[in-house]
């Protein structure tokens, strides 16, 4: 493990979930237009009936029973200093590999990968020669009831949509992770991935006038701007597949799976 100055390193934990550590976005993207996702476009703010423009009711509690959903990253170092942090995914993303950071357990962890399964996860680790990472699970929290201006309906079914997003995206590039040279993914892949994200951002779309609050309101666009820049780095990889590219993939996954945590954190009472 790599040490940075500037901070001291904290033990590094393998395994144990951390859904319920504070967490922040990371590297969160700025907003970029509506990406294609493989000709999949963003769509308007509607009901999930479809029509008119969706408009926020009357502000309740909901029952949205989001589950826990686990996922495997390789953490490359865990460290008591923001600025270390930061250090350490420069250092990743400098050498070529997925490059992500949240704040957990009073202190910083910085990521290079994600997968939906460990096996995923022990496949990319595989293929990174130089660097010492650990396989660790990380939680998606559970969200049970918050305030929400909208449908319990459209509430219950954007925490699933978005969990089954990131694990679709984080594994779209494991096969090529120890190729030499790349391959973009297969076709029936691709279709797959369209109909997920056009699936996403129709529950997207219901869901986002009910949230509350100027925080969750953030949270929420940072979240949907981390998806479109995710779908448009996965377009970009399997217009020109390369190494760099799909890392960047894995990045962009993070960002998103990072962005949900962010969310969740702000609807919870």
């Amino acid at each position: 493990m790599a040490l940075f100055a500037g901070g001291s390193v904290l033990p590094a934990k393998d395994g144990g979930a951390a859904g319920n550590t504070a967490s922040e976005p990371a590297s969160a993207p700025a907003a970029s237009p509506p990406a294609s996702g493989a000709g999949s476009p963003a769509v308007k703010t509607e009901s999930s009936a479809g029509g008119a423009p969706a408009a926020a009711g009357a502000a309740a509690d909901v029952q949205a029973d989001w589950p826990q959903t686990a996922f495997s990253l390789l953490q490359y170092g865990v460290f008591s200093a923001k600025d270390s942090a930061a250090a350490a995914a420069s250092e990743l993303k400098a050498g070529g590999l997925g490059s992500a950071s949240a704040k957990a357990d009073g202190g910083y962890r910085v990521y290079a990968g994600i997968s939906s399964k460990r096996s995923g996860a022990e496949s990319l680790a595989a293929s990174i020669s130089g660097t010492e990472v650990y396989i660790k699970e990380v939680s998606l929290p559970a969200a049970g009831k918050f305030r929400f201006a909208g449908s319990e309906k459209d509430a219950k079914a954007f925490g699933p949509a978005t969990s089954g997003l990131i694990a679709q995206l984080a594994d779209m590039t494991l096969a090529s992770a120890s190729q030499a040279k790349p391959g973009a993914a297969d076709k029936k892949a691709m279709a797959e991935w369209d109909k997920q994200l056009a699936s996403w951002r129709q529950a997207y779309a219901a869901f986002r006038p009910g949230v509350q609050g100027k925080e969750s309101a953030a949270a929420a666009d940072s979240l949907e701007s981390a998806v479109n820049l995710a779908a448009k780095e996965l377009d970009a990889y399997n217009a020109a597949p390369s190494k760099a590219r799909l890392w960047t993939v894995q990045s962009r996954s993070m960002d998103v799976f990072f962005g949900q945590r962010a969310l969740i954190e702000t609807l919870q009472p």
